[in-house]
């Protein structure tokens, strides 16, 4: 037999064996680089003010910004971001995030900071969140049960919830907390009837200035609320 022909084949059998192994080695590259790279980004936490740049600019929340930013470990940062979702246009599988942490799904986000999450204001941020997207009942319930807090930061993001969750039932309930022995408890009753947003809520507010005559820091209080909320009429 022609040696040539035997180098050939040889040849052809190497260059084969070389294909296939850097094949394999470029295969094996792209998969540690994808899990080196998912690997990162569990690490990665976004403020709300590097949040709300990012969907501002891409004028939606994907999951992956959605999970950054409660990935941040700064109560005031998380109840921010969270309170974001309705203007940022979340997408559903953002929302879908936002449910899970509502539903203290643990297993499915480990990397999030639970304990902070399930602080009570930051639930209520959740709650009030939610709230406005989705008529459960379980978001007011969670609110109205923090209105009792002994905590005022606790009880007066509580009574803003329930405005921003949008019951007309709860008129009366936020104007008899506006009457607070608690200035906070009491300043976030009035916005939050006036966040509430209704002809209902908005008779409220006029009752409570014509009862606050001579109370000039409540009528500023009142004055404020109405003028930051104008825009916010259910007209129900």
């Amino acid at each position: 037999m022609d040696v040539s022909i035997l180098h050939q084949h040889s040849d052809v059998h190497v260059e084969r064996r070389i294909r296939r192994f850097v094949k394999a080695l470029v295969s094996t590259l792209i998969v540690v680089s994808i899990g080196t790279a998912a690997a990162g980004d569990n690490g990665v936490s976004l403020s709300y003010e590097e949040f709300r740049e990012i969907v501002l600019e891409q004028h939606k929340i994907t999951l992956s910004d959605a999970r950054k930013a409660l990935r941040n470990k700064s109560e005031a940062d998380l109840f921010s971001s969270i309170n974001f979702f309705v203007a940022g246009s979340p997408t559903p599988e953002a929302i879908h995030l936002l449910e899970a942490v509502w539903g203290n799904e643990t297993d499915k986000y480990p990397e999030l900071p639970w304990p902070i999450l399930n602080r009570p204001v930051v639930r209520l941020g959740i709650a009030q969140t939610l709230g406005r997207l989705d008529p459960d009942p379980a978001y007011r319930d969670y609110a109205l049960t923090q209105t009792r807090s002994k905590d005022e930061v606790v009880a007066g993001h509580a009574v803003f919830a329930l405005g921003l969750i949008g019951n007309d039932d709860d008129v009366q309930l936020l104007k008899g907390y506006s009457k607070s022995g608690s200035m906070y408890v009491s300043k976030q009753a009035i916005y939050g009837l006036a966040a509430l947003g209704t002809k209902k809520s908005k008779d409220a507010l006029t009752e409570l200035g014509a009862e606050s005559q001579g109370d000039a820091t409540r009528i500023a209080i009142i004055d404020e609320a109405g003028s930051i909320f104008s825009s916010n009429i259910r007209k129900k």
